[in-house]
């Protein structure tokens, strides 16, 4: 039976090879290592549990060979039944070694809200196209298409945070930035350049926006100046001052929050 990824439309068979251990896993504590070639799983009762506990759940067994190809069977019975050890028939280094195991189980989640899917076998890359410019006055053409659809995305983002299409907990702060920029640098020079293309596009476009102390509010403060004829009053000039600061800490305050306490630490 093969292993069906709905989302992609498609289904592929897995090998039973192991091609990695992770550190510190059930599977390097037991010992595996990698090309080792697993025989038989075997997923057995929690310890000091019988089968009266969980009827009609039973203990189930698989084996592999070129004819037998029940991985994805295996797989799936394993997420219905997690945390229940396993029994491994595997050869290794001309052996085969019998190991149990006992999977790694999630301890802040419900025994009903552990499940796995591994993308295993499948090797997914971002679609990339190559822009080349034959000449300076393309090169620049192709530079304001790119501000201005960043810029049309950050308005665009701005107005979905407005209506609740996207949760405000989506923002980034400088910590996920620089994160993020250091693995743009892993790409190339062309690649990072246009990420502080991107981030420049960003600032100026939230530094024009309508809110007293950044640029956007000072304009508004210009244009009813200069259509009424005569400044604002001193007292209305100094509290959207101060109702503008407090927001834009504010905001500075959330995104840190959730870059050090929700991502970071998590």
């Amino acid at each position: 039976t093969p292993l069906a990824v709905g989302s992609l439309g498609i289904a592929f068979h897995l090998i039973p090879t192991v091609l990695k251990v992770e550190e510190g896993s059930p599977a390097a504590k037991a010992g595996i290592k990698p090309n080792a070639l697993v025989k038989k799983i075997k997923i057995r009762y929690p310890e000091n549990e019988t089968e009266a506990d969980w009827a009609p759940i039973p203990e189930v067994t698989y084996e592999f060979d070129d004819k037998n190809k029940n991985w994805a069977n295996a797989f799936w019975e394993m997420q219905v039944r997690p945390g229940w050890p396993v029994e491994l028939t595997f050869s290794q280094d001309g052996k085969i070694i019998e190991e149990k195991l006992q999977p790694w189980v999630n301890p802040k989640q419900k025994p009903e809200e552990q499940w796995s899917l591994p993308v295993r076998g499948i090797r997914l890359q971002s679609l990339r196209e190559i822009q080349q410019a034959d000449s300076m006055g393309q090169a620049l053409g192709m530079g304001v298409q790119y501000t201005t659809n960043s810029a049309k995305d950050i308005y665009l983002t701005l107005r979905s945070l407005i209506t609740g299409r996207v949760s405000p907990m989506e923002l980034s702060g400088p910590v996920t930035i620089a994160k993020v920029a250091y693995e743009v640098a892993h790409d190339g020079y062309a690649q990072l350049l246009l990420f502080l293309g991107f981030l420049s596009v960003n600032l100026a476009v939230l530094n024009f926006l309508p809110i007293p102390v950044l640029d956007g509010g000072h304009m508004v403060f210009l244009c009813w100046e200069g259509i009424t004829r005569k400044r604002p009053n001193e007292k209305v000039l100094t509290a959207a001052t101060y109702v503008g600061m407090i927001f834009v800490l504010g905001l500075m305050i959330f995104v840190l929050y959730l870059d050090i306490f929700l991502r970071a630490l998590s």
